[in-house]
């Protein structure tokens, strides 16, 4: 449906003198849209003005609040949370932020890679989640991954999350296309031990047994 004549006939007074914009210059070079600030940095940076004793409450707290309230918020809330950070691992570069991991991840945490990896060493410490996400990641010239879903068990303790790795190998420069199930332990609101699958019914198996 049309406008009104008279509404019509505002916008061109309004419009006629508005000044052209100039045509850019081919040699000039184009400027590059600010990054979008992720939720996870929003999270980490809204931290750090607080004091140090107060921070390290805040994950136990988090947590509890998290148990407690409606599956689905709890939910979409660790699903936003994962979503960005998993993003964040897939951008060129990246380094592990250490507010991030102080925060989320406990110092003593166990980091366990698939069995049918040919290298499934386990890792262990902040320093040993660093290396394992590194060593994974330098195998691609191109990565991505993606969240796809999140499943919060409060009883457990656990966070069972299912993500997406897409990318194209260093070395043969084949595309990779690979579900992996990340099974999240979780004691006094930080990571203290992560499973990793690639086959999912050993991931529901894990997830409903109790650890070593």
């Amino acid at each position: 449906m049309l406008a009104p004549v008279d509404t019509r006939l505002a916008w061109v007074a309004r419009t006629r003198d508005r000044p052209l914009r100039e045509p850019r210059d081919p040699c000039e070079p184009r400027r590059r849209a600010p990054r979008r600030l992720a939720f996870a940095d929003v999270v980490v940076r809204s931290l750090r003005p607080l004091p140090v004793a107060l921070v390290r409450h805040l994950p136990p707290v988090g947590w509890w609040l998290l148990k407690r309230l409606p599956r689905r918020a709890s939910e979409w809330f660790l699903f936003k949370l994962m979503g960005e950070i998993y993003r964040e691992f897939s951008e060129p570069g990246v380094e592990l932020d250490d507010d991030l991991l102080a925060v989320l991840v406990d110092p003593a945490v166990e980091w366990i890679r698939p069995s049918s990896f040919p290298d499934s060493d386990d890792y262990r410490g902040h320093s040993g989640v660093r290396r394992e996400i590194g060593e994974f990641i330098e195998n691609f010239s191109e990565f991505r991954s993606e969240v796809r879903s999140v499943a919060l068990d409060p009883e457990r303790e656990t966070l069972f999350v299912t993500v997406k790795h897409r990318g194209r190998g260093v070395a043969s420069g084949a595309h990779t296309d690979l579900d992996e199930f990340h099974l999240y332990r979780i004691r006094h609101g930080r990571v203290w031990r992560l499973e990793m699958f690639t086959d999912h019914k050993a991931a529901l198996e894990a997830r409903y047994r109790q650890p070593a």
